[in-house]
C-alpha cells in the first residue's frame, strides 16, 4: 500500500508505503520514500539513504533536513555526490507505526525501543515481508541515524541475513558506556513521563512549543512538522475515555519506557568498535554539549570507535536535539560525510576533527 505527494521546497517528492512483515514479524512498519526529481540517479552506485528517527519521535522529523539537503545539492555545490533516495521508517510504537500496532502494544509499554526497531529496520531491509518491491540488498546504502536512532545502525550487523551498508553518519549517538547510560536514563525517563500528552488542538500545540523553553529552540520548520506528524486526534486505544483533542502519537509511558530500556545503547556502545573496522563512520555533534557532555563524545570516539573513525564534524547553534534545532546545519554536516566517502579510500580519523 502506497500513497504520494510532493513537498513544495526544493520539489522533494514523497511516497508512502506500509511494509507487513508478519508472520515472520508482528508489527506493521509504516515507511515514507523521498527523492528529488532532478537529481534522481539510476547509476547503480546512487546512494540510498536510510534514516532513523531519535526516540521518542517520527519518521516525518527527517523532512526538513532531507529539503535542505536537496536544496544544497540542486544548488550544484555536491555535483559528484549521486542520491538515488532516502527512506525513512517509523520505530514500532513510534509515529504512524504506533498507530498501525496500537492494539499489540496496549498494556505493554515496555517494549524495547532500540530491539524492536532494529529488528523492523532489518526485516525491512531484508525483505522479509510484502508492501515495499525493493531489494535492498542491491542498493548502495547509507545509514543516517540521530541519537538512539544510531543503536539500529550498530546492531544491525549482528541479524541475519545480513544487511550491507557502505558507511553510516551517527548524530549525537546516544551510544554509551554502562555507567554513562545508567546516569543518563532516569532523567531521560522521568522526563518523558511527565511530558504533556494531550492539548486541544493542533493550534494550541504548536502555541505551546513556541512558549516553551526547550521546544522554542527547534526551528519554525520543524514545530510545524511536529504537530502535523507527531500527533493525533482522541480518543486512543490507550485513552479512550478523552475524546476531545489531540495527543502524541507515541504515548509518553512508551517513550518513557524506552528511555529505562538502555542495553541496546551499551550493546551498541560494545560492537562500535567492530563497526568501525568494517566500513566508514562519521560522527555529526552540536557544538553545544548539553544532554550529552562533551567527554562522553570524547569517550565514543577514542574508547567505543578506537579511534577509527572516518571523519567528525560539529553543528554549530545545536546541542543533543540537532535534527530538530539545526535541520539546515545537520544537512550540510551529512553531505560533507558523504563527500568524505568519494574522497576517502582508506578508514583514517583526520587529526583536526578529533575532540
Amino acid at each position: 500500500m502506497s500513497s504520494s505527494s510532493s513537498l513544495d521546497t526544493a520539489e522533494m517528492q514523497f511516497e508512502a508505503y506500509l511494509f507487513d512483515p508478519r508472520p515472520k514479524y508482528p508489527l506493521l512498519i509504516p515507511a515514507k520514500r523521498y527523492w528529488h526529481p532532478s537529481l534522481c540517479s539510476n547509476d547503480p552506485e546512487a546512494l540510498t539513504l536510510i534514516c532513523i528517527h531519535p526516540a521518542g519521535q517520527y519518521k516525518e522529523l527527517w523532512e526538513p533536513t532531507l529539503r535542505h539537503m536537496f536544496s544544497l545539492m540542486s544548488s550544484g555545490l555536491t555535483t559528484d555526490i549521486k542520491v538515488r533516495e532516502a527512506w525513512a521508517i517509523d520505530a514500532p510504537n513510534h509515529g504512524d507505526s504506533a498507530i498501525a500496532n496500537e492494539y499489540l502494544f496496549t498494556g505493554y509499554p515496555s517494549s524495547c525501543y532500540w530491539e524492536d526497531y532494529t529488528r523492523s529496520l532489518h526485516v525491512f531491509l531484508a525483505g522479509l515481508g510484502t508492501g515495499v518491491d525493493i531489494d535492498f540488498r542491491k542498493r548502495n546504502l547509507v545509514g543516517i541515524g540521530v541519537s538512539a536512532g544510531c543503536v539500529p545502525l550498530v546492531l544491525i550487523d549482528t541479524y541475519i541475513p545480513t544487511v550491507e551498508f557502505s558507511s553510516l553518519i551517527l548524530a549525537e549517538p546516544m551510544i554509551l558506556s554502562p555507567l554513562q547510560a545508567g546516569n543518563l536514563a532516569f532523567d531521560m525517563s522521568s522526563g518523558a513521563a511527565r511530558r504533556q500528552y494531550k492539548w486541544k488542538s493542533r493550534v494550541e500545540a504548536l502555541r505551546h512549543m513556541r512558549a516553551n523553553r526547550r521546544l522554542r529552540t527547534w526551528a519554525p520548520e520543524v514545530q510545524v512538522s511536529y504537530v502535523e506528524n507527531a500527533l493525533r486526534d482522541l480518543p486512543t486505544a490507550l485513552y479512550p475515555e478523552e475524546r476531545e483533542g489531540v495527543t502524541l502519537k507515541c504515548p509518553r509511558e512508551y517513550e518513557a519506557a524506552g528511555y529505562r530500556e538502555f542495553q541496546g545503547i551499551v550493546r551498541a556502545y560494545d560492537y562500535l568498535r567492530f563497526v568501525c573496522l568494517l566500513l566508514p563512520v562519521h560522527f555529526i555533534f552540536g557544538a553545544q554539549p548539553d544532554l550529552i557532555p562533551e567527554s562522553f563524545h570524547a569517550d565514543m570516539l577514542r574508547v567505543a570507535a578506537e579511534g577509527r573513525y572516518a571523519s567528525m564534524y560539529r553543528v554549530q547553534g545545536s546541542g543533543h536535539m540537532i535534527i530538530q534545532q539545526q535541520p539546515a546545519g545537520l544537512a550540510a554536516a551529512v553531505l560533507r560525510c558523504l563527500q568524505n566517502n568519494i574522497s576517502r579510500s582508506l578508514i583514517i580519523p583526520r587529526d583536526e576533527s578529533r575532540l
